[in-house]
């Protein structure tokens, strides 16, 4: 059997240069700079391949992480930094939940570390798997949160710019063209399609 993260499988993973995109990395991981630079230096110096909001095998387990941010780290990339990354972070009791080896724990070189997601986003985090993401933060917080991120601003405040290239991308996704387009000037809705289990979440595949 093949592990997959979301639909990718495992050995494809590791020909990309970069953490895997989704929308939770896109709409929740900057959240951790609530934690301060020291969190953030050692988790820019380990190789993520990929973040999420659950993985399935720790469900089927019994477990329960609801409000958590699952890390996946190829620890055969600057392996030194992943083991002084692990000793650190064990030792974060206000940050750190679990970790674990991901897939076949003989012969795997991936790793799993769960976050907990600051108290402060709690309810950001309930918007989000709602897929309300303008309702996810305070103009305060999306300034300063996603200060390097201006398209991601964009979704949150609904900039009616952005407005129309997603109603473009919405027509084009549904094949919908004349007058069963989709109008910017008509339209209310999130300025992003809603997260999914299977793009959100390690191994749905393995659901029960």
């Amino acid at each position: 059997m093949k592990i997959q993260i979301g639909e990718v499988y495992l050995d494809k993973v590791t020909q990309q240069k970069t953490l895997r995109p989704n929308k939770t990395k896109k709409y929740l991981l900057p959240c951790l700079k609530e934690y301060g630079s020291d969190l953030i230096k050692h988790l820019n110096n380990v190789f993520k391949v990929a973040v999420g909001i659950g993985d399935i095998v720790i469900d089927n387990s019994g477990m329960k992480y609801e409000k958590h941010i699952f890390i996946l780290i190829d620890t055969t990339i600057s392996h030194s930094f992943f083991l002084k990354f692990i000793e650190w972070i064990r030792k974060q009791e206000h940050i750190y939940e679990d970790d674990y080896v991901y897939d076949n724990i003989q012969k795997s070189s991936f790793h799993m570390v769960v976050l907990k997601f600051p108290e402060k986003y709690y309810s950001s985090f309930d918007s989000f798997k709602e897929g309300k993401y303008s309702n996810m933060f305070n103009e305060k917080d999306i300034n300063t949160v996603f200060e390097k991120y201006p398209t991601i601003k964009k979704v949150f405040i609904k900039d009616h710019n952005y407005k129309v290239f997603f109603t473009e991308r919405l027509n084009k996704i549904y094949g919908l063209d004349g007058d069963n387009k989709v109008k910017p000037e008509e339209y209310e809705g999130e300025l992003e399609l809603p997260p999914t289990n299977k793009t959100e979440v390690f191994n749905d595949h393995l659901k029960r």
